[in-house]
């Protein structure tokens, strides 16, 4: 990897060549507070700037990250865990990414860049969403990304038609043919007793 567009990310970043990988992590989340673009309205000149800062940043983070891990972990393959997973609205889950170096040994990698094109995910991996669909979560690290897919669903989408409304079970039930039939058996089997009450009663 060629080493100058590394110093140009040092530089961006204003940080120094063998900085830790937490001040690294520090200086990059500072930075993204300073340069937020929320602060200015949508298409207007400072929008647009901060934006595009925002944009060299990320690169410049990437950057550092994937050389860290080609250089220093030696890392040749990389898988965001788990990679397939559902969810129910308002539940998280965690993400890690994990590489394999040129040892074979697969490791956890750290301080990676976490996207998604819906929901939320912190800077940790976490992921979570109130809504429901399928999302996509992107590991970045360096100029490779990997990535993982949630779907979030409601496995009871029907359960609020059986409790928001009590008199669906009184309707259902005064229309089922077996409560009917029974009615009517009770009924017809009550009028015989009295009418074998009516007989004795005259033979006496």
């Amino acid at each position: 990897m060629s080493m100058e567009p590394i110093a140009d990310s040092y530089t961006l970043l204003d940080i120094q060549p063998g900085t830790s990988l937490q001040e690294i992590q520090q200086s990059y989340e500072d930075l993204l507070t300073i340069w937020s673009p929320i602060r200015f309205d949508v298409g207007s000149r400072l929008r647009i700037l901060t934006e595009k800062k925002i944009k060299e940043i990320h690169t410049a983070y990437d950057s550092l990250r994937g050389y860290y891990a080609s250089e220093v972990q030696r890392i040749v393959a990389q898988s965001v865990i788990p990679a397939q997973t559902t969810l129910e609205p308002g539940q998280s889950i965690q993400f890690r990414l994990v590489g394999m170096n040129l040892d074979g040994k697969v490791v956890e990698i750290d301080y990676v860049r976490w996207s998604s094109n819906g929901g939320t995910i912190n800077s940790s991996g976490v992921f979570s969403n109130q809504t429901k669909g399928c999302f996509t979560v992107t590991a970045h690290l360096g100029g490779f990304q990997a990535f993982a897919s949630v779907e979030v669903f409601d496995p009871y989408p029907y359960r609020s038609e059986f409790t928001s409304d009590s008199s669906y079970f009184s309707v259902a039930e005064s229309t089922d043919g077996f409560t009917v039939f029974c009615k009517f058996f009770i009924f017809g089997m009550a009028l015989g007793l009295i009418g074998i009450i009516i007989v004795l009663m005259a033979a006496a």
